[in-house]
């Protein structure tokens, strides 16, 4: 079985992938008070394609996407008060 699956993890603010991509999943551990994820289209200064809140109690959660959210451009994520996420795209 093939795949061209990837996934990235951050701990910290920054580019997810470089170039044209399709979010699948979203896999994050929360942070000790209730924080985001906001992934944009274009690099920090993009346009929101995706926006989470996360709960305040150090859980972790599984987000998959039916339909992946494109990004036509360099896929980048703003974290705030999250531990860690691991994006999934293709």
């Amino acid at each position: 079985m093939q795949s061209d699956g990837k996934s990235k993890r951050l701990t910290a603010s920054g580019d997810v992938f470089a170039g044209p991509a399709r979010l699948y999943g979203v896999y994050f551990v929360a942070g000790t008070s209730a924080g985001s994820i906001t992934v944009k289209d274009g690099g920090s200064g993009g346009a929101t394609v995706l926006e989470l809140t996360t709960p305040d109690d150090k859980s972790s959660s599984y987000l998959y996407f039916r339909t992946p959210i494109r990004c036509e451009s360099t896929m980048y994520a703003a974290l705030a008060d999250v531990a860690a996420v691991t994006f999934i795209y293709a």
